[in-house]
């Protein structure tokens, strides 16, 4: 922009070394900021912001990316109650986990980091755009997922929501227990039905948390 600039300066002032120095610090100047001010929509747009920048998108939205009670906690014990070589920490069976005591809970707080805090986010947007039909549902899924979904409907107010690829843990923690799913008022998924990386079906009641 400088160059732009000193290219218009008359002959009159043209061969004055003082007063084209001048333009080209004022100008370069306006330049650096106009160059700030066009890479900020890229700097915090929501595919492509990261750290604090998506941080600060999630302020606009109004969701932090600290999310209580969500991580599923993993306990010494049986997966599916199934036989002693299932014995172990349920998404490991292979290592050992410590024992459940009374009264501890089964979820925790979870820092998400930015692929996961991508996904809520996008999730809130969503649901403040919810046209109310289970359509809307299923596209919600491939957008935050990019997973195939089949939800059941009997008319009983709840839902059954079948995904028919593997997610992983955290966002099946985030899918049962943070509700980022729009859905109706009043209406609840009953079950959601996921499919393990060796494609058997896994029944995960879901929990009454809300975004």
């Amino acid at each position: 922009m400088a160059t732009d600039y000193t290219s218009l300066i008359t002959s009159e002032h043209a061969d004055k070394p003082k007063f084209v120095a001048m333009v080209q610090a004022v100008a370069g100047g306006i330049g650096d900021i106009s160059d700030v001010i066009a890479s900020l929509p890229q700097s915090f747009d929501l595919d492509a912001a990261i750290g604090a920048q998506l941080d600060v998108v999630g302020r606009w939205i109004g969701q932090s990316r600290v999310v209580p009670g969500v991580l599923s906690l993993g306990y010494f014990g049986f997966s599916d109650n199934v036989a002693a070589a299932n014995f172990g920490e349920e998404t490991n069976p292979a290592i050992g986990g410590r024992f459940y005591e009374e009264d501890e809970p089964f979820t925790g707080t979870a820092v998400l980091a930015d692929p996961e805090y991508r996904v809520v986010l996008k999730a809130k947007i969503l649901r403040n755009q919810y046209d109310g039909t289970v359509g809307e549902i299923v596209d919600a899924l491939h957008q935050l997922f990019g997973t195939p979904a089949h939800i059941d409907d009997d008319g009983s107010m709840s839902l059954i929501l079948t995904i028919n690829s593997p997610l992983s843990t955290v966002f099946q923690s985030l899918l049962t227990n943070f509700d980022i799913l729009p859905r109706p008022a009043g209406v609840a998924f009953r079950q959601i039905v996921y499919t393990d990386m060796s494609g058997r079906a896994i029944d995960v009641a879901n929990a009454t948390a809300t975004l």
